[in-house]
């Protein structure tokens, strides 16, 4: 029997094992509009607001594809005013991730970025299209309310004292805790990361990242899922190869909690630091930079309102004129810091002396 299908089915007999394979995931996997965002599998079944799960403490995530722990996440409502005609001012992915929010709106104040949405005024929801609908029949008042049900993931948890690596002590100025990355679809990772001292520093943390929801510029990650690392090969291949497999990973981070720490961080990230070719815009100019496009292609001959060349009938500056222009030019090169941790305080002012205190209490002090 095997011979003759060989002979007769050549392409089904050699797809035999994928087709297997898929068939065996369908059966195992509820589909995902009949279970909304969460998916039960054949050992676990939960419900978006369960906290535990029968058979075992993970729960399937549509979003991020795999099952996590349940302690990794924590149900929320919320409501979210708006007006005919404006959106609520966030962005979601396919699978219902918000992907953006938008400063100065309503939603800022109770959503932010990887939050899942389960519900909408009670519906469950299986995908955007599914939302954009639901949200179409809210959105008919002139004011609405949306009240949300959403899945947020837990990012950070306590350190545990045999979590540490084997012969590593704690620091004084130092805090410590453990980390959590998700691999959400349809979100970016966007992780920058050195090594320096035999130790591996987050240099570049881009916002509204997958990244950005637990580490900061400046961490040092002592460990990956309790495997110490020290250099960027090592963590990088175990960071990879985790939120593939598992769909998040835990890292041992210390950050600096004191000026002398913030100084020693901040010559760890400036040694030997390269420039990056191509750096990526920040959000804010990308979203002014796609408003301006979209006026100018509305109004191609978009005339001004007034020019910027200077005219010949303007007064000439007199020679006693406060304000000169140099003839040539010079580069200043201004230094920040994305990270608020590492930013040096200024200095107060010194206490003033005593005399100089009581000869300004002194009436005739000022002549």
């Amino acid at each position: 029997i095997d011979a003759v299908a060989r002979l007769r089915y050549p392409l089904w007999w050699r797809w035999r094992p994928r087709i297997y394979s898929v068939c065996h995931r369908l059966r195992v996997t509820a589909t995902p509009t009949a279970r909304g965002i969460f998916m039960t599998s054949s050992d676990s079944q939960c419900t978006p607001s369960s906290d535990a799960c029968e058979g075992g403490d993970f729960v399937f995530l549509l979003a991020i594809g795999k099952k996590i722990p349940s302690y990794l996440h924590q149900p929320i409502s919320c409501k979210v005013k708006g007006k005919k005609g404006e959106g609520v001012g966030i962005k979601l992915t396919h699978l219902l991730a918000i992907s953006k929010v938008d400063r100065g709106c309503d939603a800022e104040r109770v959503l932010q970025y990887g939050d899942l949405i389960t519900h909408m005024n009670s519906t469950r929801l299986s995908n955007r299209r599914h939302l954009e609908s639901v949200f179409n029949d809210i959105s008919k008042d002139d004011v609405y309310e949306v009240e949300l049900k959403i899945v947020r993931l837990v990012v950070s948890l306590p350190l545990k004292a045999e979590r540490l690596p084997r012969g590593f002590e704690q620091v004084a100025g130092y805090k410590y805790h453990v980390a959590v990355v998700y691999l959400i679809m349809g979100c970016k990772l966007a992780l920058a990361v050195k090594s320096f001292n035999n130790k591996v520093y987050i240099t570049r943390v881009a916002e509204n990242t997958l990244s950005s929801m637990s580490l900061s510029i400046g961490d040092a990650v002592l460990d990956v899922d309790s495997v110490p690392v020290t250099s960027v090969n090592d963590a990088t291949k175990i960071i990879c190869s985790r939120l593939k497999a598992n769909g998040y990973v835990t890292m041992t981070i210390e950050r600096a909690d004191d000026p002398t720490a913030a100084q020693y961080v901040r010559m760890a990230l400036l040694t030997e630091k390269t420039m990056e070719i191509d750096l990526p815009l920040a959000p804010d100019v990308v979203d002014i930079c796609r408003k301006e496009l979209r006026r100018f292609c509305a109004d191609p001959n978009l005339s001004y309102k007034c020019s910027i060349l200077k005219t010949t009938d303007r007064k000439e500056r007199t020679a006693s004129s406060r304000i000169k222009i140099n003839e040539s030019t010079e580069d200043v090169p201004v230094a920040c810091e994305d990270n608020p941790n590492l930013l040096v305080k200024v200095p107060a002012h010194p206490p003033k002396p005593p005399w100089f205190q009581q000869q300004q209490q002194r009436p005739d002090a000022k002549k």
